[in-house]
């Protein structure tokens, strides 16, 4: 008797669909990695656009070539409801800049000028801005008013992207 050689067609159909369902699972694999992959690129470049926006709000925060003793004893900070309005410079003139949040569009802006037509586009896809501020008291005199304190810029994209930066500024640019 000659040794058979070959596959049966029931071998053939059963390794044709071994071969098939691994197929589609390498398949599903590589759009789910695909889709995780550009889920994080865009977070990641979310997160740095923020951050970016927020060094921004901090430089128009504490520049400014306003003589020396206005810059402890005057007012240069006032916070309303996700609008943040500082007294700093825009195109080498005194101006009163605001970052504020377009519920509208979901668009962090910022108009110079306190001109809200004007304004630009610094960051999109945003939720929340808010800034707190709470007081430094001195551990050595805690019943001196405070020289300081800390205001906390947040934005948030969602629930789970949030960036937030810390400031120390003079108590006195605060309402």
């Amino acid at each position: 008797m000659i040794p058979r050689r070959g596959l049966t067609l029931v071998e053939l159909l059963l390794a044709l669909a071994m071969v098939a369902s691994l197929a589609v699972v390498g398949v599903d694999w590589a759009v789910t990695a695909s889709r995780l992959s550009g889920t994080a690129a865009d977070t990641a470049r979310w997160n740095a656009a923020a951050r970016a926006t927020l060094d921004c709000l901090a430089v128009d925060l504490t520049t400014g070539d306003f003589p020396t003793e206005a810059r402890s004893n005057q007012r240069r900070v006032w916070i309303e409801s996700g609008r943040v309005s500082i007294l700093g410079r825009d195109h080498g003139q005194t101006a009163r800049i605001i970052y504020g949040l377009d519920h509208a569009t979901g668009t962090l802006r910022r108009w110079p000028g306190g001109a809200p037509g004007s304004g630009r586009v610094l960051l999109s896809e945003v939720t929340a801005f808010t800034c707190e501020t709470e007081p430094v008291l001195d551990p050595d005199n805690p019943e001196a008013e405070p020289t300081v304190a800390i205001m906390t810029l947040t934005l948030a994209r969602d629930n789970e992207h949030r960036i937030a930066r810390k400031l120390m500024v003079p108590a006195e640019w605060l309402p």
